[in-house]
């Protein structure tokens, strides 16, 4: 049983020797894979290298430009910034160059209001003065008539009286004669 055992074992020595004899060819064989993997990983990573560092180079590109953007956007922004202190400015003094105009339009008018009143009184004392004038013609004129009235009556009772007088007179002298 022994033998059986030990030729086993020789047997499975056998194929082990066997198979290690073809070891050092599958060695070189795998030697050379990874000696050309190497190489191709070599090839690779240095393509990689250089992308990474042309897409480095990219990104600080990209970086710059962006900076330079942004100090756009900073530049823009004072200058909206400014832009809308100016219009807020002109607003300030439109709005009080609108309210100087109001208040001196306000004068004006008030000048204007006052020029009106005083014209008017002047135009109603004129009338007051015509109306007046009027009265004093009309009541003169009332004089007048009065006072033609009173000459022709005054006439009336100088005839009266001296025709009177003038028969008195006859009486008179009549009145003698007898």
């Amino acid at each position: 049983m022994q033998s059986k055992f030990l030729e086993k074992r020789v047997d499975i020595l056998e194929r082990t020797v066997g198979g290690l004899s073809e070891l050092p060819a599958r060695v070189e064989a795998v030697e050379g894979q990874i000696l050309q993997l190497r190489t191709e990983m070599h090839g690779e990573f240095s393509a990689i290298r250089t992308e990474a560092g042309a897409f480095k180079e990219d990104v600080y590109a990209f970086r710059g430009e962006m900076y330079a953007f942004r100090q756009e956007m900073y530049a823009f922004k004072d200058d909206m910034t400014a832009f809308k202190q100016e219009v807020r400015d002109e607003f300030v003094q439109v709005r009080a160059e609108i309210m100087a105009g109001d208040e001196e339009t306000r004068v004006q008018m008030r000048v204007l209001h006052e020029d009106t009143l005083s014209r008017v009184r002047l135009l109603a004392e004129a009338v007051d003065d015509t109306r007046q004038q009027v009265r004093v013609l009309r009541d003169t004129a009332a004089l007048k008539s009065d006072v033609a009235a009173l000459r022709t009556s005054t006439e009336a009772f100088h005839r009266e009286v001296t025709t009177r007088l003038s028969a008195i007179a006859d009486q008179l002298s009549r009145r003698r004669r007898r």
